[in-house]
């Protein structure tokens, strides 16, 4: 069985259960556009080129370049009696194109408010994935004044709190005294000046006090909570501005007088 592409006129060979799949439907492989079987179907191809101007085109299409024998004859002459030997006549199916893997279904066109959905929901997963890596690195981005912003802008949706920037090693005792209570037996009275070297305010940190003995062993260690070594203003005060130094007076208990040294650091 032949068929044939409505739009170039090229033919195909078929076989009769061809034209049962796919509805008929078929892409030609030399124009890429779909056409219908069954719809043009056509009959057995002549014997000869000379009868059929359809096979001539497709021989066309393929750059089939016929040789012009009368012109060439004189010069390349072959064996005696070559030249009344009749030309081969081509293969009744010469020129047909198989449509083996030519069928195909109709293109379908894709539904607008289904490609517009998965897009949106694309792009709000898209920004739910961002806003989860951003919130778990806040520690890093909100040391950058950029990042900071950013946390800013995603806790206003979210109604969550952006962490206050924090560098404990920038805080700095710049004096300290440590005596004998004016008033209390056995206890003694610390006094230090520390101050924020960092550019930016920050929450007062946990003070930490170890004692030590002969030789520099620690033998005791404390921490102290801003509540517990703030007083007044200075215990309500959120943050600790920047360049700004704070008095620090704190009451304890006197560690007797193996105790030789005294260290403060900020956690």
């Amino acid at each position: 069985m032949l068929t044939r592409c409505p739009h170039c006129r090229t033919l195909y060979r078929i076989r009769a259960e061809q034209h049962k799949t796919a509805g008929g439907q078929a892409r030609c492989c030399r124009c890429d556009r779909v056409f219908n079987i069954r719809e043009n179907l056509q009959g057995r191809p002549p014997s000869t080129l000379e009868q059929d101007s359809d096979l001539a085109y497709i021989a066309e299409v393929y750059r089939l370049e016929l040789k012009d024998i009368e012109a060439s004859a004189p010069e390349n002459a072959g064996p005696a009696g070559a030249a009344d030997q009749p030309p081969d006549e081509p293969h009744p199916d010469a020129g047909l194109l198989s449509v083996e893997d030519l069928l195909a279904p109709p293109r379908t066109r894709r539904n607008p408010i289904a490609t517009l959905f998965w897009s949106v929901g694309s792009l709000l997963l898209l920004a739910l994935m961002l806003g989860q890596l951003a919130w778990f690195q806040r520690e890093r981005l909100v040391r950058y004044p950029q990042g900071r912003l950013l946390l800013e802008r995603l806790c206003a949706y979210a109604g969550c709190s952006v962490p206050q920037l924090r560098d404990t090693g920038r805080i700095q005792v710049i004096s300290r005294q440590v005596s004998s209570h004016p008033h209390e037996k056995d206890a003694l009275l610390v006094r230090l000046v520390v101050v924020n070297r960092a550019p930016f305010p920050q929450p007062y940190p946990l003070l930490e006090l170890s004692l030590s003995a002969a030789g520099g062993r620690v033998v005791a260690r404390r921490s102290f909570t801003p509540e517990e070594y703030l007083h007044g203003d200075e215990a309500a005060a959120a943050l600790m501005p920047p360049g700004a130094s704070r008095h620090i007076e704190m009451e304890i208990a006197d560690p007797g007088p193996e105790i030789t040294g005294f260290e403060f650091d900020f956690r």
